[in-house]
């Protein structure tokens, strides 16, 4: 396959040089921003990541910023994925409003209506590899370098899939119902405020830089593992110079320098995950290990047969949104968007409640779960099978989104992004190689307890230091 034009190191480089050049002022901004608003018309023609592209600011920091068009923003239309509909707010989604030094420059796509199929966009890196999710938009923009940092939003895995097949890096936030303000939310319950980066050192940059946890809620929230601060459940960070795990130097002086304990799920049965999705969940392991981190087999428990509800759940929560949108939309819904709803329909209220109190049950039970195995993290893979390229799956035409325990291949459908959502926890999906010919994307995942986003960056960022994965090359 012929390679495509390439973003300058000056576009894709690491956020943290070209921060700690900025802030010394040795960064050129307005070559930068001439670079960067060039390649992004042409990347976008090639990619289609965007449905608004606006030039770059002089007065903001040198970061490019896209959000999904599900999320209003002050100068722009929000679409919902629509051909004709356009909303035009007066102020931001709440979680827009707490960026700091953040201006955003670019809409980017979303599926119809969050629930659709198909996007138009193009995967940057393995073209015959369709991007999947909802954020579609988020992870294609910033894979072309379009955007160094995109907002999407994480109902089931919408953040985290496009992400895992694009090669970057996915972070599905701590649920907050009171961020989806300025949000068209998909299911109320389940939805979170996703961040997309290229790496997660870029996301970790980012994360103190541009206060995305406040954005998401967490400032002066627990941090890794539930205690206060950079610390995890054994305590604060340590305060010294240097690190046996990371090192990673920090805002203040500290240093995540903390050992963690993962949990490596063990309710995936043998033979459910294909042998590539396994041999990489292994390297994975390994390559936390390797970092100083330590590994024991755990299982979710009784979320784990969870796992299909949430997807009923969602199905519910798309058709009662859309009634209260009904009288506002005049688009002809493609046949994919009206299957979803139809499942959706088909969850009578008597389901919606058992699936509501299972949901509040093990809320509760989930955060006990953690502390009883006394792990930061688990560890699985993003999804049970390798993404196939377009065509090589038969789909029926106007097959729903949702899938139904009469699928034969519903377990597998039903994958391990729920896990997080129903329980509405934090994740964070991260690239581990490739395999195959044509070659397919290969990603893992990490979920953590309520508020524990800086260590499952942290952890993400170590493993990709010992994977040692090539620089992506756009196609």
């Amino acid at each position: 396959m012929s390679e495509a034009p390439q973003p300058s190191e000056l576009l894709t480089g690491s956020l943290r040089d070209r921060l700690e050049q900025f802030d010394r002022g040795a960064f050129d901004q307005a070559a930068w921003r001439v670079q960067a608003d060039e390649w992004s018309r042409s990347a976008d023609a090639r990619y289609r990541a965007c449905t608004e592209l606006r030039p770059l600011s002089a007065s903001a920091l040198p970061i490019a910023v896209g959000v999904k068009d599900t999320v209003d923003v002050v100068g722009f239309s929000t679409r919902l994925g629509l051909r004709r509909f356009r909303h035009y707010p007066v102020r931001s989604a709440r979680v827009l409003e707490r960026l700091r030094a953040g201006v955003v420059n670019a809409k980017v796509v979303t599926t119809e209506l969050n629930i659709g199929l198909g996007s138009g966009c193009r995967n940057p890196l393995l073209p015959q590899i369709d991007p999947a999710g909802s954020s579609t938009g988020s992870a294609v923009a910033v894979a072309a370098g379009i955007c160094d940092l995109s907002l999407g939003t994480d109902v089931l895995g919408s953040v985290r899939w496009p992400a895992g097949r694009c090669g970057v890096v996915g972070l599905r936030t701590t649920h907050d119902a009171e961020l989806l303000d300025g949000i068209l939310p998909l299911s109320p319950s389940m939805d979170a405020v996703g961040w997309v980066t290229r790496t997660a050192d870029d996301l970790a940059v980012l994360w103190d830089r541009l206060n995305l946890g406040g954005a998401a809620g967490l400032d002066g929230a627990a941090g890794p593992g539930g205690a206060a601060g950079l610390g995890g459940m054994d305590g604060p960070a340590d305060q010294v110079p240097g690190s046996q795990v990371s090192g990673r130097q920090v805002p203040g002086g500290q240093v995540l320098a903390r050992r963690c304990r993962i949990g490596v799920v063990t309710d995936i049965g043998d033979g459910t995950v294909e042998p590539a999705i396994e041999q990489a969940w292994l390297q994975t392991a390994n390559a936390l290990e390797a970092a100083g981190h330590e590994l024991c087999a755990v299982s979710v428990g009784e979320l784990w047969q969870w796992r299909g509800a949430a997807w009923e759940l969602c199905a519910r929560d798309a058709v009662d949104g859309f009634a209260a949108l009904r009288d506002w939309i005049d688009d002809e819904l493609s046949p994919t968007t009206l299957a979803a709803l139809a499942a959706g329909e088909r969850v009578d209220d008597r389901r919606l409640a058992e699936i509501k109190d299972g949901q509040r049950r093990l809320r509760t039970a989930v955060a006990g779960l953690f502390v009883e195995q006394r792990v930061d993290a688990w560890l699985l893979p993003l999804d049970p099978t390798v993404p196939r390229p377009r065509g090589a799956v038969s789909r029926r035409p106007g097959a729903s989104t949702i899938p139904t325990p009469d699928d034969p291949d519903y377990d597998s459908e039903v994958g391990y992004t729920t896990l997080a959502s129903f329980a509405g926890l934090p994740a964070i999906s991260f690239p581990v190689g490739r395999c195959g010919v044509p070659e397919a994307p290969l990603a893992m995942q990490l979920i953590g307890p309520r508020h524990s986003e800086r260590t499952l960056i942290r952890l993400a960022d170590d493993a990709a230091g010992r994977l040692d994965l090539p620089k992506p090359r756009l196609r």
